[in-house]
Parts: C-alpha cells; sequence; structure tokens
C-alpha cells in the first residue's frame, strides 16, 4: 500500500510543481499588461485594497446556525441567526446583537421527510430564512453601512430544487425564502446599505474559467503571446480560483472585480448586479472570496471601497485567518451542536413516553465479532 502512496505523492508533487512555475511565470506577466475584459470590470486582474476605514460608524455581520436530527417517524430541526454590529472601529468597538446576545433557536418537526436530499435542502433553507430575516431586522435596528452575510450574497439557484425534486414542503419554504431576500434588498435599497457575501472555503472556479475562456482571445488579437504563457491549457482547469490566486495575491490585494449571474427569480425593479473578487488582506491565510449585490444603491463605487476597507481591518485581528472579525463573532453566537438539541428531544421522549433510545433511528452499538 505504502508503495503505491508513494507513487501518488510523488506524481501530486510534480503537478504541483508545474502549477507553481507557471503561476510564477504568468504573476510576472500580469504585471505587464491590464488586458482584462468582460465580465471583469477591471483591466488589471490584481488590484490593492484599501487599508483603512474613513468615514464609517457601523458594520454588520450575520451568519446562521443549524442543527437537525432523523427520527423514527419524525425530523427535528433547530436553527437560528444573530447580526452583529460594531459601532466603532479599533480599539473602542461597541458590539450590539441582534436578536440578542444567544437567541433560542427555532424549532421544526415534521413528519418524516420524504428523503435524505429533501431533509438536508430543509435545512439550509431554514437557515438561510433565518439569516436574511434577522439581516433584515439588523438594518432596521442599527442602520449600518455594510452588512456582511457568512457565505454567498445571495442564495443559489441550485438552493432551490427543480420541478422533479420539489415537494410541498420545499415548495412553502423556499417560496419564504425568496420572498424574505426581497424584503431584505428592499429595506437596504430604502437605507443605503450595501450587502456582501463573505465565502470563507470557496471551491469555485469563476476565475480560472473566465481566464481559461479569455486567453485564446487575447493571443489571437496580439496582446499576449502564446509561449509566454505556455501550458494555461493543461494549468488552469486543474486549478480552483483559491488555489489559483494564494500564488499570484499579496497582502492588501485582490482580483478584479467580475461580474457573476444575479439570481433569476429578483424582479426587474431591482436592477442587480452580482460582483466578486478573491481578497488577501492577510499573509498567513489564503484569500476568501468575497461578493457585494449591487441594486440601487447611490454611491456604489464609493460603498464598495468602504467594505474592503473594512474587511482589511476587520481581518487583521492577529490569528491566522483571513475571515473578517465580525463574521467569527457571529459564528461564535450562532453555533449550534447537539448540546442544543438534546433537551428538546428529551422533551419529546417525556411527552411521547417513549425513550429517546427507541426514537433515534441509529442506535449506538459495537460489534463483538472478532
Amino acid at each position: 500500500m505504502f508503495d503505491a502512496l508513494n507513487e501518488i505523492i510523488e506524481r501530486e508533487r510534480l503537478r504541483l510543481q508545474e502549477q507553481f512555475n507557471w503561476i510564477q511565470q504568468f504573476s510576472d506577466l500580469l504585471k505587464t499588461i491590464n488586458i482584462m475584459d468582460k465580465p471583469f470590470a477591471e483591466p488589471n486582474l490584481v488590484n490593492s485594497m484599501p487599508d483603512s476605514i474613513p468615514s464609517i460608524t457601523r458594520i454588520s455581520g450575520v451568519d446562521g446556525g443549524v442543527v437537525s436530527e432523523a427520527f423514527s417517524g419524525f425530523d427535528v430541526i433547530l436553527y437560528r441567526a444573530v447580526g452583529v454590529t460594531f459601532h466603532g472601529i479599533g480599539d473602542r468597538v461597541q458590539a450590539k446583537y441582534t436578536p440578542n446576545f444567544d437567541p433560542e433557536p427555532k424549532i421544526f418537526l415534521t413528519p418524516s421527510l420524504s428523503s435524505r436530499f429533501e431533509f438536508s435542502r430543509i435545512s439550509t433553507l431554514l437557515r438561510l430564512l433565518v439569516e436574511y430575516n434577522v439581516a433584515t431586522e439588523t438594518i432596521k435596528t442599527e442602520n449600518p453601512t455594510i452588512l456582511f452575510l457568512d457565505g454567498k450574497v445571495a442564495p443559489l439557484n441550485s438552493d432551490f430544487s427543480d420541478i422533479t425534486t420539489r415537494t410541498k414542503a420545499l415548495a412553502q419554504i423556499e417560496s419564504e425564502v425568496k420572498e424574505a431576500y426581497r424584503d431584505l434588498i428592499n429595506v437596504a435599497d430604502d437605507n443605503n446599505v450595501l450587502i456582501c457575501g463573505v465565502i470563507k472555503d470557496s471551491r469555485s472556479r469563476t476565475l480560472t474559467n473566465e481566464l481559461i475562456q479569455q486567453i485564446p482571445q487575447w493571443i489571437r488579437d496580439g496582446k499576449l503571446k502564446s509561449e509566454d504563457i505556455k501550458g494555461w491549457s493543461k494549468i488552469l482547469p486543474e486549478m480552483l480560483d483559491q488555489n489559483f490566486t494564494n500564488q499570484i495575491l499579496r497582502k492588501g490585494e485582490r482580483t478584479a472585480w467580475q461580474e457573476i449571474p444575479a439570481p433569476n427569480w429578483l424582479p426587474p425593479k431591482y436592477n442587480a448586479k452580482v460582483l466578486t473578487s478573491l481578497i488577501r488582506p492577510i499573509t498567513e491565510d489564503r484569500p476568501i472570496k468575497i461578493e457585494v449585490l449591487l441594486t440601487n444603491l447611490e454611491n456604489n463605487d464609493n460603498i464598495i471601497d468602504l467594505a474592503m476597507g473594512a474587511l482589511s481591518v476587520l481581518s487583521n485581528h492577529g490569528l491566522p485567518n483571513a475571515i473578517p472579525t465580525i463574521i467569527i463573532e457571529a459564528d461564535d453566537r450562532t453555533r449550534l451542536s447537539q448540546e442544543h438539541l438534546e433537551p428538546v428531544i428529551n422533551q419529546i421522549s417525556i411527552s411521547l413516553g417513549i425513550a429517546k433510545d427507541q426514537l433515534r433511528k441509529r442506535r449506538a452499538f459495537r460489534s463483538t465479532l472478532s
């Protein structure tokens, strides 16, 4: 087994070395060109981030938590979200919490769902639902300039079922999530609040796939020489955006803003546009992906610069990760675990007069066979 493992490791070492050498060459080339085309909003692939936050006093972050378990005859999901608002930046920060510091989880209890897919999808949707509701409440009560969501700035189309997998329960919750998100956009627009998504461990290929599309045209147009980027068609398809930018971005740099599709179920009146970028606020961690939702806000460019400055400040907290402190705090406040679920199960067990071991589908066991 270890002989085979050593062969695999050696092949991977050679592949990674080849990637590293190519990206180093490409990174040097980037310093001399400014040829990025749409959907990029800037000509240079690598740009500087602001390192301070002028004239801003309130920044909010929202995160949600969920824990669930399937039982004999029914399913239970606990979920909640917390909005954290920092008043001030630096040594004198006052944090306020929406709805409070330790909100009571909501309980979703239903007869056994038809599949694990439906169970998992509903858990995700309930978390999104409470996040968007809390985000709306946070804007109303705290009036921040910028609101960061943990995760994507808008629900993915893949978060919703298609007609072949949609059940009555899914359809109801999906409708509530879309309505809650539209309410969030309305309140954000009314208060001129920029909504951003902070994606900590993205597996996207949005950037590398677009480079794969554009490089042949650059070569045909004479903007690049094929010999200068030899090997791109082999290297780029194998790379995630995060791995690629880990080698080309230095501290305080970000990639060009790139437009990606906005949710197709949003009404045209919002003029919704989503921009994404990978940023590197600290040296010790890989870049993180940022998304911003542009609708009918005033001074979009200025607010985006404020958001980037806020991320620079909030991510330089002394820990070896690039997650901004406001998201770390929201995550700490909203995280749910089995400890939160057990009291609910105890109460169900007492009320039904059925032992917990009988309610659970999978009981702990250990084989005695040798």
